[in-house]
């Protein structure tokens, strides 16, 4: 099984600023990126934005694999927030990349949590 990373709304949001390399952008079009149904919606809700400054954000979004928030991506997040005070989008997303096994991409946020997911063992999971 390929790896894959889940990108989370801040890494998008600085992925798009003007002071990041074009050669740093074209890199990430060889990984293969997931977003949790959280991020596709924070992103894409952006108030106030203009079709010029969507067009490449919905671009990336095209080239990314959309995680929908299933039941177990819900009974994980129960479990989540039942630990630790957290956001639940933040709890979503964790639960998220849990679930479908995948490694996340974060900016500003660290805890370490340990969850137990359906079907499988004791998962450690560090955010970083």
């Amino acid at each position: 099984m390929e790896q894959s990373f889940l990108i989370d709304t801040n890494i998008i949001i600085d992925i798009f600023k003007p002071s990041i390399p074009s050669l740093v952008k074209s890199k990430l079009a060889d990984i293969p990126l997931v977003v949790s149904a959280v991020t596709y919606m924070e992103i894409l809700g952006w108030p106030n934005a203009t079709e010029q400054q969507l067009k490449p954000i919905q671009e990336f979004m095209n080239n990314a694999k959309i995680l929908l928030i299933d039941k177990p991506v819900m009974e994980t997040t129960i479990k989540i927030r039942q630990m630790k005070k957290i956001a639940l989008g933040d709890a979503i997303i964790t639960a998220t990349a849990l679930v479908h096994k995948s490694s996340t991409c974060r900016a500003g946020f660290h805890f370490s949590i340990h969850v137990q997911v359906p079907s499988h063992s004791i998962i450690s999971f560090n955010v970083s």
